[in-house]
């Protein structure tokens, strides 16, 4: 992944995404998978449901991404407990509550496992 965007996506700058694909338009389609996980799966991981919410709006289809764990971002916010974006992600699309990662897996498993039902 590119590392501005995995930095915009680490501190949730929202400010810094949008000045990026200013100066890149073609950024967010042009991503490498890195280390297999998209700035979804990061803004996940730290929890910035805001960055996470501007980045589905301009590529929704980071959402349905596995990881290099085979995990989605959906999964990755189940076991964080991180219910804005849980919500977010389960708004944008019901069939994300269906994605099976790792070990045939669906993100409540995920929530369960973590204590976050």
């Amino acid at each position: 992944m590119d590392q501005s965007l995995f930095e915009a996506a680490r501190t949730g700058n929202t400010e810094y995404l949008h000045n990026l694909l200013k100066d890149y338009p073609l950024l967010l389609g042009t991503v490498a998978l890195g280390g297999g996980e998209n700035p979804l799966h990061i803004a996940c991981i730290v929890g910035h449901a805001d960055f996470a919410r501007e980045l589905v709006k301009l590529k929704r289809e980071f959402a349905a991404e596995l990881n290099q764990d085979g995990l989605s971002p959906l999964h990755i916010a189940s076991a964080n407990g991180n219910k804005d974006i849980v919500k977010l992600l389960r708004n944008l699309d019901h069939n994300l509550c269906q994605i099976k990662g790792r070990e045939q897996t669906v993100p409540l498993h995920y929530a369960a496992i973590k204590g976050r039902v």
